[in-house]
């Protein structure tokens, strides 16, 4: 009993200094504006990846960004919370294979100070709630990573 005790001890306290490390649970973003352009500063998560909190037409959604997908998407139940209209059918390559889904536009995407109009979007099967924040987004942008932070640059037009 005094091993499970001890194993269990130490268990919890490797999980609360992982939840005091900075940025724990939360996706770091910080947006700054200067110079005629607004910068956003992400912070890589655990898992590897860039998430972030942002907007779909003003409604709140969780973004996970892909390079390799060439349009912002986002799931069916998703898209019909979100309101979004589905477009015409067309063929999804993805990692699992060939899938069918629709093309949308989104009046504005928002992430932490950067926004764009008119964004093109698929609405594609077997996405989570997660929306996947692609190259239709993220290529009207200049970024650049650095270990483990990635830079997006928006610069504003008056």
């Amino acid at each position: 009993m005094i091993w499970l005790a001890a194993i269990g001890l130490l268990a919890g306290l490797t999980w609360l200094f992982l939840q005091l490390q900075p940025g724990a649970g939360r996706p770091q973003v910080e947006t700054s504006v200067s110079s005629g352009e607004t910068v956003v500063r992400l912070q890589r998560g655990r898992s590897g990846h860039y998430t972030a909190p942002g907007t779909i037409n003003g409604q709140a959604v969780n973004f996970l960004l892909d390079t390799g997908a060439t349009d912002v998407a986002v799931s069916a139940g998703l898209a019909r919370k979100l309101g979004l209209r589905f477009g015409p059918q067309v063929s999804l390559q993805t990692a699992n294979g060939v899938v069918r889904g629709s093309l949308t536009r989104l009046e504005e995407v928002s992430l932490g100070g950067i926004s764009i109009k008119n964004v093109r979007a698929t609405i594609a099967p077997g996405l989570g709630s997660e929306v996947l924040l692609g190259m239709s987004f993220l290529g009207k942008l200049d970024w650049q990573q650095s270990g483990d932070v990635l830079l997006l640059k928006q610069t504003n037009m008056d």
